[in-house]
């Protein structure tokens, strides 16, 4: 018995074939029926298009429909079934097949949008809940984070505990009375109510949440207060032990002459009568710039913060304005026709023989502290 195939459009094993092909030996593959194999045979009834059709237990289709890795070759063709072989290949009198005719199970129903939670916007709520209407209100809850709270029938006290040498030191403390009032004080010293608190205000609470906003203020004055007794902890210093030549002042000491000297003379004239303060002199210098260059480079060198052979130097130059003899035209401007003011120039000098070569020279208008930097980072990079 000839086995014919059952896909659409093949011919194979039909009686209307030439006799060459009817003769020719091939291999079918009986459609696999049974529970364990039902999707399998779905699939095996997509590919065959045959619509209103079931297939027999003498339906087969053709081995040209299969891949070849799907198939077990020997002295009996058999399918590998344990690959699940679905045919895939469409041979040539198959080239005119039809869309399936097979109907297209229904999709499943779309599942309904998901309920979306709207939430309010908590920010009004949350101004009403921050607002303080009276001094009972005020509460242990409301202590800024790391503080403990202590409260009276008159005001209530927020404080920071800390231990030094195994005693309990209060550093920062936030006090507020009935009135609603604030005081702030660190290590035992009253301390300045910050700006954002006292301007347009009389001083008084109004949030809670502005409690937690005052240990940062607190903190600020006390960074402050340790520098000025670090100052102080430097005069004594000095005082007691003058080393020779010029003294070792740090920067800090150097700022607050400097803003001193230039802010009140007469205080700081009497302020050396009493303090090891930087004379008017080293100031002036300072002030103008009056480094010893070399001593400076010989100090960097020998903290190894410098090459000992060659060493990255700038000057500036101021310019004059100039005519060319032809044309009367300006010699020395820019492309908006502004006359160049002045010349970085950068040289790179040899600390052996201090001789220097000139690099780069670079023309500005205005020459200022930034366009100097920029120039100065460009040039470095340029040199490396």
């Amino acid at each position: 018995m000839v086995n014919k195939c059952a896909v659409w459009g093949c011919k194979r094993g039909y009686e209307n074939q030439e006799q060459e092909k009817q003769d020719e030996d091939y291999h079918a593959f009986h459609f696999p029926v049974g529970e364990k194999k039902e999707h399998l045979l779905q699939e095996w009834m997509k590919f065959v298009n045959r619509n209103n059709w079931t297939p027999t237990k003498n339906s087969v289709i053709c081995e040209f429909h299969f891949e070849e890795h799907l198939i077990n070759k020997g002295q009996r063709w058999t399918l590998k079934w344990k690959s699940n072989p679905i045919p895939s290949i469409f041979t040539d009198e198959m080239k005119t097949i039809p869309k399936s005719v097979l109907p297209t199970p229904a999709p499943p129903p779309r599942k309904p949008p998901a309920k979306r939670n709207y939430q309010d916007d908590e920010i009004d709520s949350f101004l009403s809940r921050d607002i303080i209407k009276n001094f009972a209100e005020i509460g242990e809850e409301h202590a800024p984070t790391g503080y403990s709270c202590n409260k009276t029938t008159d005001h209530i006290v927020f404080y920071n505990l800390s231990y030094v040498e195994g005693f309990p030191v209060i550093l920062e403390s936030i006090k507020v009375d009935d009135n609603l009032h604030v005081q702030l004080q660190y290590n035992g010293h009253a301390v300045p109510l910050p700006a954002w608190f006292t301007a347009g205000r009389n001083a008084s609470l109004t949030r809670f949440s502005q409690l937690n906003e005052f240990p940062n203020a607190i903190r600020i004055v006390a960074e402050s207060s340790e520098t000025s007794r670090s100052l102080l902890s430097e005069m004594l210093d000095m005082a007691n032990y003058k080393p020779k030549g010029r003294p070792p002042y740090s920067s800090a000491m150097i700022r607050f002459a400097l803003h001193l000297r230039y802010t009140s003379f007469q205080a700081y004239k009497i302020l050396l009568e009493k303090f090891p303060l930087p004379s008017i002199s080293t100031l002036r210098k300072i002030q103008q710039g009056g480094v010893d260059a070399l001593k400076a480079v010989k100090k960097l060198r020998e903290e190894g913060h410098m090459s000992s052979d060659v060493v990255l130097m700038v000057d500036e130059m101021y310019l004059q304005k100039g005519t060319s003899y032809q044309g009367g035209e300006y010699i020395g401007e820019d492309e908006a026709g502004e006359l160049y003011k002045g010349i970085a120039c950068f040289m790179i000098v040899g600390l052996k023989e201090s001789v220097p070569y000139v690099i780069q020279a670079v023309p500005e208008v205005t020459i200022s502290g930034t366009w100097l930097a920029d120039k100065i980072s460009i040039v470095m990079s340029w040199s490396i």
